[in-house]
């Protein structure tokens, strides 16, 4: 369960409403206290779900934001099917860096859910999908380090397609190198529950018709605690901390994580 916990340094829910209409998990990852005291800065990194449904309205609102980069963590199949909607009138840098969470393909997982096959969808898949993006994806969060430790790639977003799994791995990584509680990365991690839930609603009432059981797909549409504090003590437990996970495993050397925090910290 979501709580309010701004006395710890937390943002409450109500100061952090959806930004776009068409992205409803689209988030500023600033206003989050550090162990030190220090605060991540607003308007630099964002996180998100899908952005191929953004309104008019929102290209507005991304223009203003000024995004420089998007980085897209979804396969070739779910950019095919739904790609990126983007201002067309600025200069705004796409990348596609496929994040596979294990063995998932989207497209194939939800014609396989579609049809009622979910036993595979279990807890445990979630979690060892969660360890490989760690430890198969290094790469991809290292280029993301990379430009955030530098200024003319800011404000930059990433995203998947529900902003849960691969967006959720990305953002837990950032915050945690920033020196952020693990309390309040869970937090944020879970703030995803809030933000989609609409969108979760109408999911589970099309499986509930097609004569399904909605709760099986919870690993699909849920932020689960679980999953993100696993993740958490799977990072502690093999590379010591985020910071040795991009030392060692990422080839971020210590100039850029110096940068980083002088980018995103105040």
């Amino acid at each position: 369960m979501i709580e309010n916990i701004s006395e710890k340094g937390i943002r409450p829910p109500e100061e952090t409403k959806g930004i776009l209409k068409g992205a409803g998990n689209f988030r500023d990852l600033g206003g989050y206290g550090t162990g030190d005291g220090r605060i991540v800065k607003y308007n630099c990194v964002f996180r998100s779900n899908s952005l191929a449904r953004l309104t008019d309205d929102d290209l507005t609102v991304l223009k203003e934001i000024d995004i420089k980069y998007v980085f897209d963590f979804r396969v070739k199949k779910e950019v095919e099917l739904s790609p990126d909607r983007l201002p067309e009138d600025c200069d705004i840098n796409y990348l596609n860096m496929p994040v596979v969470h294990g063995e998932f393909d989207a497209e194939v997982a939800m014609k396989r859910i579609q049809s009622g096959d979910t036993a595979w969808l279990t807890d445990e898949f979630m979690i060892e999908g969660y360890k490989k993006n760690i430890d198969e994806f290094a790469d991809t969060w290292g280029a993301i380090v990379r430009h955030l430790a530098d200024q003319k790639s800011l404000p930059l977003v990433f995203h998947c397609t529900a902003g849960k799994d691969r967006a959720g791995t990305c953002a837990a990584l950032i915050l945690l190198t920033l020196g952020v509680p693990e309390e309040t990365v869970i937090y944020d991690y879970e703030l995803t529950n809030m933000y989609l839930k609409e969108w979760v609603a109408m999911i589970r009432q099309t499986v509930r018709s097609d004569g399904h059981d909605p709760e099986s797909m919870d690993p699909f549409l849920v932020a689960n605690r679980d999953y993100i504090v696993s993740l958490i003590e799977y990072i502690k437990e093999k590379y010591g901390c985020a910071e040795e996970y991009f030392s060692t495993k990422a080839g971020i050397d210590n100039e850029t994580l110096i940068r980083l925090k002088q980018q995103l910290l105040t």
